[in-house]
C-alpha cells in the first residue's frame, strides 16, 4: 500500500481534478479539494467521499497560502477557457509560488505536449510559461503532458454531430490523433504522487491510443450502436468560432504529438491505460444510442 499523503487537488470539481481526487481518496490519501464553490454538487460528493473541501481561488495568493498548510503535494491543473491565457499563466504562477513558500514536497502540473516548441497556440504558450516558472523555483516537480482527451468526444463540441450520425472534426483523414482518457491521466498522476522520488524533475507526455478520424468514427459506431461517419469540418469554420482552437487543430493535423505509446505503456504497467474502444464502451451515450433514437422516431 502507498504511504498516505496529504494532497491538494486544484480544479477538484472539474474532470481532471475530480477524477484524481476520487482515485486518491480510494487509495487512502487525504485530499484537500480546492474549489471556488464548496457548496456545488461536485464538491458535496467529494466531501461525502472523505475529502476536505477548501474554498479558494488560484488567482489569490492569500487563499492559496492557506490552502497549502499541512500539504505534502499539489496537483495543479489550469485552464484558459474561463479567463484567458494571461490569467491562466497567473494562476499557475500563484499556485507554484504558494507551494514553494510553504515548502510543499512535490508539485505535479498537468500541461500539454510539446509546449516548449513554439507552437503558436496561445493556450500552449501559457502552459509553457507555467512550466518555466515551476522549474525555476527549485522545488520538486513533475510535469505531465496529456494528449487529446477522449472525453472531448463526448463533450458539447462533438455531441451535436454525433447525434446526426457524424464525427465532425477539423482533421484530415490521414491525421493520426494520439489521445488519452482522463482516468488514465489520473491513474498516472496518482502513481507520480505516490512515487515522487522516481518522477522528480521529469516531464512525461502521455497518450494511450492513436487513430485516424475514420478509425475514431468506427470505434464510436461500435460503442454507441449506430453508424457514425467521419466528416471533415473546414478549418475556416472553426476559425470563425475560435482562432485559438483553429490553430490547435491545424497543429494537430500537420504536426501533432509523437508519443511512444508502446514504450510508455511498457514502462508504466501500473497505470490503468485505456484504448479508445475500452473507454467508449464504458461511457453512457444516452440519446445517441440506436434504441433511444428509434423510440424518438
Amino acid at each position: 500500500m502507498p504511504i498516505p499523503r496529504r494532497i491538494l487537488v486544484t480544479g477538484a470539481t472539474g474532470k481532471q481534478g475530480g477524477t484524481l481526487a476520487r482515485l486518491l481518496l480510494s487509495r487512502g490519501h487525504q485530499v484537500r479539494a480546492l474549489t471556488r464553490n464548496p457548496n456545488c454538487e461536485a464538491a458535496t460528493k467529494l466531501k461525502k467521499l472523505g475529502a476536505e473541501v477548501a474554498r479558494g481561488s488560484m488567482e489569490d495568493s492569500v487563499s492559496m497560502t492557506g490552502a497549502m498548510r499541512g500539504i505534502d503535494a499539489v496537483f495543479l491543473v489550469t485552464t484558459p477557457f474561463e479567463s484567458g491565457v494571461e490569467e491562466e499563466a497567473r494562476q499557475g504562477r500563484t499556485v507554484a509560488d504558494a507551494a514553494a513558500n510553504a515548502g510543499v514536497g512535490h508539485v505535479v502540473y498537468s500541461s500539454l505536449p510539446q509546449v516548449q516548441t513554439k507552437t503558436g497556440i496561445p493556450f500552449f504558450d501559457s502552459k509553457a510559461t507555467i512550466e518555466g516558472h515551476i522549474t525555476s523555483l527549485g522545488i520538486p516537480y513533475t510535469i505531465l503532458a496529456p494528449a487529446f482527451f477522449m472525453e472531448n468526444l463526448s463533450g458539447p463540441y462533438y455531441v451535436p454531430g454525433l447525434h446526426e450520425g457524424h464525427l465532425r472534426v477539423a482533421l484530415s483523414a490521414a491525421c493520426r490523433l494520439q489521445m488519452v482518457s482522463v482516468e488514465a491521466l489520473a491513474s498516472f498522476a496518482a502513481l507520480v504522487l505516490e512515487q515522487r522520488q522516481a518522477f522528480a524533475g521529469k516531464r512525461i507526455e502521455i497518450a494511450s491510443d492513436e487513430l485516424t478520424p475514420t478509425e475514431v468514427a468506427q470505434t464510436l459506431s461500435r460503442a454507441i450502436g449506430r453508424n457514425i461517419s467521419y466528416c471533415r469540418t473546414p478549418i475556416k469554420e472553426v476559425r470563425a468560432w475560435s482562432a485559438d482552437l483553429a490553430t490547435w487543430y491545424d497543429w494537430l493535423d500537420h504536426i501533432g504529438t509523437h508519443i511512444d505509446i508502446e514504450r510508455l505503456m511498457s514502462d508504466y504497467t501500473q497505470v490503468d491505460w485505456q484504448s479508445l474502444r475500452s473507454w467508449a464502451e464504458t461511457q453512457s451515450w444516452g440519446v445517441l444510442t440506436r434504441n433511444h433514437v428509434e423510440e424518438l422516431a
